[in-house]
């Protein structure tokens, strides 16, 4: 047909157009979950505040430890922004998220002046505070 001559060649199926993406899968082995971006990377969650901000009533997907070390391997999710979390290991710094950074609260009258609550601070391990650069401190200007 002279109409079907006249659509331009698109680019070629790949594979990766075969790979399940914006999925969920848990380890049967390890109980480690992981999440499948839009490109068929796969990212770790190291933390359940992670999860339960970013996949709220979503399910993960058991699988075998192989299907996911068949992905390509990337960084680790973040913490959302606009988030307040701490560590055990901190002794009392508070920080906010912001642009996937980690800003301190030099101490706890700027927290409150600043309108933070203490009852929505979210404790993380360091290994999870530790995946955001330091953005360092908050600077409040004094009244």
């Amino acid at each position: 047909n002279a109409e079907m001559l006249q659509i331009p060649e698109a680019a070629p199926i790949t594979s990766l157009a075969d790979i399940p993406t914006d999925r969920l899968l848990q380890s049967r082995t390890s109980g480690g979950i992981i999440y499948i971006d839009e490109t068929g990377i796969a990212h770790p969650i190291y933390d359940r505040m992670i999860f339960d901000t970013r996949f709220r009533g979503r399910k993960p997907v058991g699988v075998l430890q192989e299907e996911i070390d068949a992905y390509d391997q990337g960084a680790p999710l973040t913490i959302p922004d606009g988030y307040l979390v701490t560590s055990k290991e901190m002794r009392g710094a508070v920080y906010v998220i912001s642009d996937a950074k980690k800003y301190r609260f030099p101490n706890a009258q700027s927290f409150t002046d600043l309108g933070y609550r203490f009852n929505k601070i979210s404790y993380v391990s360091q290994r999870v505070l530790d995946l955001h650069e330091d953005g360092g401190v908050i600077e409040v200007e004094e009244e």
